[in-house]
């Protein structure tokens, strides 16, 4: 059995995952067929007992997981191709789901007075719209860094914005309506007022690019930090479940 061929088959097949979703899986599977010469429900629990990271320390709990899931959702491409029996495909179930365990966080959402505090935080045009799709929109960073000014439909009754890539329940993409509130409206024209219909909504300096998903989680960890509420907050989670 071609293992390599199958990982391009089956990253093939779920195009309709982000590529940096692809790219993780790509990875995982790789590095397992790189170090098992088979696919089975026994190397794979022999994989992850001795899994390491890179500098030789055992992997984490959180890391298991993500691997467990990457694995279980490729032996489920393989049941679907018929490459292996449903016996088979529940004995990967049955060992897998021993590394699928939640792992409690340590981490407090935010209170609405560090809310607060951040939002005092904010110092020029840039902040303000950055918070305001963070908390007020509940943007992931990625779908921050995906805005154009196309996007922000203000010419529409209500005004809305049309949030692109948005995860569905079903985990297909498809775009999120946000409405705005009156007191918005103004913030955002002033803000996209100088860029064109295709521009995207936040741009870099000084070479006008868009920015990527990076430098925006590092202005806003500025204002977070400026914010002095001693927490990290990420815009993944901590944004969005505010909303």
């Amino acid at each position: 059995m071609n293992y390599q061929e199958l990982i391009e088959d089956y990253i093939a097949d779920h195009q309709h995952f982000s590529s940096e979703t692809l790219k993780a899986r790509a990875y995982c599977l790789r590095r397992f067929f790189r170090e098992n010469p088979d696919f089975s429900s026994r190397s794979c629990s022999t994989w992850f007992k001795n899994l390491k990271t890179k500098n030789g320390t055992p992997a984490s709990q959180k890391t298991k997981k993500i691997y467990a899931q990457h694995l279980l959702a490729f032996a489920k491409f393989l049941l679907k191709k018929s490459i292996i029996k449903y016996s088979e495909y529940t004995s990967f179930e049955e060992v897998l789901k021993h590394f699928q365990v939640k792992t409690k966080s340590n981490r407090k959402a935010l209170t609405q007075k560090e809310v607060s505090k951040i939002y005092s935080a904010r110092e020029s045009a840039f902040e303000y719209m950055l918070v305001f799709c963070a908390f007020r929109l509940g943007c992931r960073v990625s779908e921050i860094a995906a805005l154009n000014r196309e996007d922000f439909l203000l010419d529409e009754d209500p005004p809305r914005v049309q949030i692109p890539g948005a995860k569905g329940k079903t985990g297909s993409k498809k775009h999120r309506l946000m409405v705005l509130k009156p007191k918005d409206i103004e913030l955002v024209k002033t803000w996209l007022d100088s860029r064109k219909e295709s521009d995207p909504a936040f741009l870099g300096e000084p070479h006008e690019h868009r920015l990527s998903r990076r430098s925006i989680q590092y202005h806003f960890n500025k204002i977070v930090k400026r914010a002095e509420i001693g927490k990290i907050v990420t815009l993944h989670e901590d944004a969005t479940r505010l909303v």
